[in-house]
């Protein structure tokens, strides 16, 4: 690991080699954070970095790691804590499965649930454990609208993103006493690779082709177009400022005011 500017603070974003969680990582180097980002793909992890490297004032790290794994978190966190404390935590990483509730197998859905809420826990648990010991830090969970409401064809995934809101809540109630916030982020459709996956999928589903597909659900949404990656990042450092201080346990919508309608 590079060394890191001790007179910045640090943010780790799982998850953080493309789509929300690149944008994530862009808007807090933006600001003047040293950043390190995980992830599964060594390749995507470069790629990542290249485009992070624009942030030259700020130290740029990243770590191979599978955050269901236990031994590589471990080895990870303790990697990091050696250089730096972890001033902000972004649990980004997730996945998504589209089939229907009775075409799943337990396999399947562990998969899904391993990845978007049991990492929540592993990562958090051993970040926190040091943010306890300073009185100070704060969590953003990546959830998402589906975490809100019952869909057709994502069962596993709704599942463990409505879990990840639950456990978003019991954390600020344990945290709040250290200062430690802890909020979720719930983004509707985002125009990224795995946005585009997501679509490409229920279309198959469905029957019916992409672009009508999409038509259709900007059709429904107020703002008619999906979320932007940018626009979830900034609401992810906005909860990690002094101005965000008194905010924890809440879950906030990024969603065109989809969930109004």
């Amino acid at each position: 690991m590079k060394p890191v500017n001790p007179d910045q603070k640090t943010v780790l974003i799982t998850g953080g080699n493309k789509g929300i969680g690149l944008a994530i990582a862009k808007k807090f180097g933006s600001e003047g954070y040293n950043i390190i980002i995980s992830g599964r793909d060594e390749k995507a992890l470069k790629n990542a970095i290249t485009q992070l490297a624009e942030y030259g004032s700020v130290s740029i790290n990243y770590f191979k790691c599978d955050v269901t794994n236990q031994d590589d978190i471990k080895s990870m966190i303790d990697q990091i804590s050696n250089h730096t404390a972890i001033d902000v935590l972004i649990n980004n990483a997730g996945i998504h499965e589209t089939k229907s509730f009775m075409d799943y197998e337990l396999e399947d859905f562990k998969r899904v649930v391993e990845t978007n809420l049991y990492s929540v826990f592993l990562v958090s648990k051993l970040v926190a454990s040091n943010m306890l010991k300073n009185k100070a830090g704060c969590i953003v969970n990546i959830a998402s609208t589906a975490g809100k409401w019952g869909s057709r064809n994502q069962s596993a995934y709704n599942a463990s993103k409505h879990a990840v809101v639950g456990l978003t809540r019991c954390m600020a109630l344990e945290f709040a006493s250290y200062q430690i916030n802890v909020n979720a982020i719930c983004p509707w459709i985002v125009d990224t690779e795995m946005g585009s996956r997501l679509l490409a999928d229920h279309a198959t589903i469905k029957k019916d082709n992409v672009e009508n597909l999409l038509q259709n659900l900007k059709d429904t949404n107020p703002l008619g177009r999906l979320m932007r990656p940018d626009e979830v990042a900034s609401l992810a450092f906005f909860l990690a400022t002094d101005q965000a201080a008194a905010i924890t346990g809440q879950s906030w919508s990024v969603d065109g005011g989809y969930t109004m309608i």
